[in-house]
């Protein structure tokens, strides 16, 4: 992981063909006007880039002229982040170092990872959010742990500001406290409950925002999803 990410960096600072791509550059022109939500999109994003660029844009422009390096380092260090969570998730269920090596070579060969290790897009933080997601809520059933559940639901919430998708985590982890036999006895605790609460905190800025702009966020979702002939 390290050295994949110190070549991802010596990519992006030795003459890195790549401008910005369309949509880094809408997220970059969010952190200009930082909100509750957007159109088409979470906050999450827009802060972590503005994050990055409070760091990192002095740097960036006397190293490449731009602020591209501000946009991108944050993805190679949440790709680092979403590495280390699958290495101790799969380390812990198949309790195997190997094969939990082997799944993180195997699955940063998967586009979506690869390619969000370069480019800062919403798939980055959502799926750094997802796989600690699940390293917790694994954690709370195998150890019986109510700061697990609390973490994950935090995870759940970063998620949710990242891409609305995260949503799908909750029938994820339902079925498997329904159909597992030993983790059913959580659905009688208060542990997967005060997760899904924490979890459902992270969609308050987003309504508050569309209850502001006449729900254009979800109708342009609803367009997309096709329920809607708004986009």
């Amino acid at each position: 992981l390290a050295a994949g990410a110190v070549a991802h960096l010596l990519y992006l600072t030795n003459n890195c063909p790549l401008d910005l791509a369309g949509d880094e550059a809408l997220y970059w022109q969010y952190t200009n006007h930082l909100a509750l939500s957007y159109y088409c999109k979470g906050p999450m994003i827009a802060y972590i880039i503005g994050a990055g660029r409070w760091l990192l844009a002095d740097w960036s422009q006397r190293l490449v002229g731009s602020e591209m390096l501000a946009v991108r380092v944050p993805a190679i260090v949440l790709s680092v982040l979403t590495g280390i969570g699958i290495y101790v998730l799969a380390s812990s269920t198949l309790r195997r170092p190997r094969l939990a090596f082997a799944a993180i070579a195997l699955t940063f060969t998967m586009p979506v990872l690869a390619v969000g290790a370069v480019l800062m897009t919403i798939d980055t933080p959502w799926v750094f959010a997802w796989t600690w997601a699940l390293v917790f809520f694994h954690r709370a059933i195998r150890n019986d742990s109510n700061p697990a559940w609390v973490a994950g639901g935090v995870f759940i919430a970063i998620g949710i500001l990242s891409k609305y998708t995260m949503l799908l985590i909750y029938p994820v982890v339902g079925l498997l406290l329904l159909m597992d036999p030993a983790a059913r006895r959580f659905l009688r605790r208060c542990g997967p409950y005060v997760a899904m609460l924490i979890g459902f905190a992270g969609l308050i800025p987003i309504l508050i925002w569309n209850a502001q702009h006449d729900w254009v966020g979800f109708r342009h979702v609803a367009g997309q999803a096709g329920v809607s002939e708004t986009a």
